[in-house]
C-alpha cells in the first residue's frame, strides 16, 4: 500500500459502506443511526492511528536528517565497533602509547571546514579538531586507515590516497596507490577505487570542484563525476606536457591546475584546464603548489601542538609534553591541556620521561636528531619542567665546550637512561652501564655531572 502523505489521502483510501434503504422508514430509523454512529467511531479511530504512526514517521525522518547535518559527527555509533572504523573518538595503542601515537600534523595535506570543526589532514595523520574547545575530537585507526598521502572533500565524503608504490634505483615499481571514500558522518570507508586498475598511480595527487574529484599521478589525470561515478582519464600529452610527470593537482581561482615537474627531457610548467572548452592549456613554470604543500597546517591561524615525549603510564594517564603544553590523555580520551609552558620543548630522538612521586617535576632527555653538533648542549638537551608552573629548564645549554668523538656520554646517552629518585632529586642512570650519568637537584633546577663527566 503506498505511504499515506495527507489526511485527505487517508479518507479516500476507506472505501464508502452500501447503505440499503428501509422499506419502513420508522422501524429501521434507530437502527441507521447506530450503524451511523457505530462506523464513524471505527472510522475516526483508524483515521487518527494513521494519522499518528504517520506524523511519528516524518518526525523520526527529521530528527535523523538533522542529526546527520548538525549532530556531533564525533559521537561513537550506538552498536558500531569502533575498532572497524577509520575514524575513532579515542587515540589508539593506549596500552603502549608512544609519540608515534600521537596526532602529530607536519606536512599539510587539507584543512577542512565540517559541521562547526576542522578535518585536518596530515601525512599519515587525520584529526577532526573543535577549535573552541581546542580538542581533537576524532583520529585516524593506524589499523583501518594507516596511511594517508592526499585528501579532498565533497559534501560529507573525504578522498584519501595513498602512496604504495615502491621505486628501485632503476626506475621499476611494485605496488600500487590507492584511493577510498571516507564517510565523515560514520567515520567508515564506503568505497575503494582504481584496485583492478594497472596504473601504479606514482605521488597520487586529489583535489576537488564541485562534485567533480580530480586526480593526478605520473600516469596522468583524471576527473570523476562523484554522482555518477564517470572517470574520464589525461594523459602527459593530451595536457599539453608529453615526455613530463604531473605533480601536484590544486585549485586557483576556481580553476583546475596541475604542477608539472622539471626533468631532462621536461620544460616544468603548470596545466590549466578551462571548464568553458574542455581544454587545457599551458602556463610558466610555478612553484605556488609545491610551497602550499610543505607548510604545517594551521586552524584559524595557528597550528596544532606538536608533541614531543610521552611519560610511562601513572594511574591509567600519560603525560605528554609539547611545544606548547604539558598534556594528559587518558583511556578511550585524547590530550587535555594541563599546565602552557613558557618556553619551547625542542623534538628529541627516542625521549626519556621522568615524573616525580609527586608529579610536581618532570624530566626530558634524548639526544638530537642527527646528533646536532659537537658540544652537550647541541648535542643532549636535558629539560626540568616545574608541573604546576610550567617553568621549562634546558639543564644542558650552558655546556658548550667541544666532547670529542669518542666522548662517553654520547655513548651512554644513545643506550638509554634509568632513574632513581632522591630526596631532593633523581639520579640519571646509564641504562646498560648502570653508571652514574648525572644528579638533577629540583630545587635549584641544577644538573650536577660526576667527575669524569663535564
Amino acid at each position: 500500500m503506498p505511504e499515506v502523505s495527507d489526511i485527505s489521502q487517508v479518507a479516500q483510501a476507506v472505501p464508502d459502506e452500501p447503505v440499503n434503504k428501509p422499506t419502513n422508514r420508522k422501524s429501521y430509523q434507530f437502527l441507521v443511526y447506530l450503524v451511523i454512529f457505530l462506523f464513524g467511531t471505527v472510522f475516526g479511530f483508524f483515521l487518527n492511528d494513521r494519522i499518528i504512526k504517520s506524523n511519528v514517521t516524518e518526525e523520526r525522518n527529521i530528527q535523523e536528517k538533522s542529526s546527520m547535518i548538525t549532530g556531533a559527527s564525533s559521537a561513537p555509533q550506538t552498536g558500531v565497533d569502533e575498532s572497524k572504523l577509520a575514524l575513532i573518538s579515542h587515540l589508539p595503542n593506549f596500552d603502549s602509547l608512544t609519540v608515534r601515537d600521537l596526532p602529530n600534523m607536519i606536512d599539510t595535506r587539507g584543512v577542512y571546514e565540517y559541521n562547526g570543526r576542522y578535518i585536518v589532514a596530515s601525512v599519515d595523520r587525520l584529526v577532526e579538531y573543535d577549535s573552541k574547545s581546542e580538542m581533537i575530537v576524532r583520529t585516524n585507526n593506524p589499523t583501518v586507515l594507516p596511511c594517508i598521502f592526499s585528501t579532498a572533500i565533497i559534501g560529507d565524503n573525504l578522498y584519501v590516497t595513498c602512496n604504495k608504490v615502491v621505486l628501485d634505483v632503476n626506475g621499476n615499481t611494485t605496488g600500487k596507490s590507492t584511493l577510498v571514500r571516507l564517510n565523515l558522518t560514520s567515520g567508515s570507508i564506503t568505497n575503494r577505487y582504481f584496485e583492478t586498475d594497472a596504473k601504479p598511480r606514482i605521488n597520487f595527487w586529489v583535489t576537488s570542484l564541485g562534485t567533480d574529484l580530480w586526480g593526478s599521478s605520473w600516469d596522468g589525470v583524471f576527473k570523476m563525476d562523484t554522482t555518477t561515478q564517470k572517470v574520464v582519464e589525461y594523459s602527459s600529452q593530451s595536457i599539453g606536457y608529453p615526455n613530463c610527470r604531473p605533480g601536484r593537482i590544486y585549485i586557483k581561482n576556481n580553476a583546475v591546475r596541475v604542477q608539472i615537474t622539471n626533468g631532462s627531457d621536461c620544460p616544468g610548467g603548470v596545466a590549466e584546464y578551462d571548464t568553458n572548452t574542455n581544454t587545457w592549456k599551458q602556463l610558466p613554470d610555478s612553484n605556488e603548489a609545491v610551497q602550499a604543500v610543505n607548510e604545517v597546517p594551521k586552524v584559524e591561524g595557528k597550528t596544532l601542538p606538536l608533541y614531543v615525549a610521552v611519560s610511562p603510564r601513572i594511574d591509567d594517564l600519560y603525560y605528554l609534553f609539547a611545544n606548547d603544553a604539558v598534556y594528559t590523555v587518558s583511556r578511550m580520551g585524547f590530550p587535555i591541556k594541563f599546565k602552557k609552558l613558557n618556553s619551547t620543548i625542542d623534538s628529541v630522538a627516542e625521549p626519556v620521561v621522568y615524573i616525580s612521586p609527586d608529579k610536581q617535576y618532570s624530566l626530558i632527555i634524548g639526544l638530537v636528531d642527527g646528533m646536532g653538533g659537537n658540544t652537550l648542549a647541541q648535542t643532549l638537551p636535558i629539560y626540568l619542567i616545574t608541573m604546576q608552573t610550567g617553568a621549562v629548564y634546558n639543564l644542558t645549554s650552558s655546556y658548550t665546550q667541544d666532547l670529542g668523538p669518542t666522548n662517553t656520554i654520547i655513548q651512554t646517552s644513545s643506550q638509554g637512561f634509568t632513574f632513581t629518585t632522591q630526596p631532593h632529586g633523581v639520579l640519571i642512570i646509564g641504562k646498560n652501564n648502570k653508571n652514574l650519568f648525572a644528579t638533577v637537584d629540583f630545587p635549584s633546577h641544577s644538573l650536577i655531572f660526576p667527575v669524569s663527566n663535564p
